[in-house]
């Protein structure tokens, strides 16, 4: 049997060995999830639980992180919530 159009084959099964990256790609922007730390990134824990964090939920959403530090700023607390609240507003769409 001869191909005629073998460029169209080869397109063909480039698209189905690309598809399913294709598809986990968009599934992974299903979800868009906003983790508040109160403390920051230095910290050995709080570097465990966003390794948690990631390991659970990386397949499936796009995470951003924000870090208040109120243990070394808690009088900066206040200001660093309206900070986290404005960061947050900025990503959820108005329908």
């Amino acid at each position: 049997m001869k191909i005629k159009n073998v460029g169209g084959v080869i397109v063909g099964l480039a698209l189905l060995l690309l598809l399913p990256g294709l598809a986990a790609a968009a599934d992974k922007a299903r979800y868009n999830v906003l983790v508040v730390m109160s403390y920051g990134p230095d910290y050995e824990f709080v570097q465990k639980v966003r390794e948690g964090i990631e390991l659970v939920l990386s397949d499936t959403c796009r995470i951003e992180y924000f870090y208040m530090d109120t243990r070394k700023n808690l009088g900066g607390g206040p200001q660093k919530a309206k900070a986290a609240y404005a960061f947050l507003k900025k990503r959820v769409p108005t329908v």
